[in-house]
């Protein structure tokens, strides 16, 4: 599950950065632990208000845990988490699901999670948040350049 949900390591120094923590981890140590495998199929983990959560972090939904209680409601969790303190990154995914679901939708900011943890439970934050929209780059490599530059079996 961890190894699916985000990477801890950067990839040109190999030093943890304050990025997203595990699903795992941050329930683990917060909210009620969220698992995988047998476990959570037998249903083993039940919260005492009647929320079952399933960790559906590694299925790229827009959210890491769906929620439903005894009446079939369900709430969309995604959770983001730093070691210490600084903002929190949204994917457009996530976003789109955020102004979709509305009020069934949360986002769970845990900060100073590898000392302090604090943890922040936003509703509805597509309506409630105003982020600072950032463009993401990609690299686009023209057919020409993959003919030319592929190595060529003998």
């Amino acid at each position: 599950m961890d190894a699916a949900r985000r990477t801890w390591q950067t990839r040109k120094s190999g030093r943890q950065t304050e990025s997203d923590l595990p699903v795992s981890q941050v329930y683990g140590s917060l909210i009620q632990p969220v698992t995988t495998g047998p476990q959570l199929e037998k249903g083993a983990e039940k919260r005492e208000d009647g929320w079952t959560p399933e960790d559906v972090s590694a299925q790229n939904l827009g959210f890491d845990v769906r929620s439903t209680n005894p009446k079939e409601h369900k709430r969309y969790i995604e959770v983001k988490a730093r070691a210490g303190v600084g903002p929190v990154s949204l994917t457009q995914n996530e976003w789109f699901k955020a102004q979709r679901f509305q009020d069934d939708y949360y986002l769970y900011v845990v900060l100073n999670a590898a000392a302090q943890p604090e943890l922040y439970r936003i509703q509805n934050p597509a309506s409630v948040l105003l982020p600072d929209e950032q463009m993401e780059v990609r690299y686009l490599i023209a057919v020409q350049d993959i003919r030319l530059k592929a190595i060529q079996e003998t």
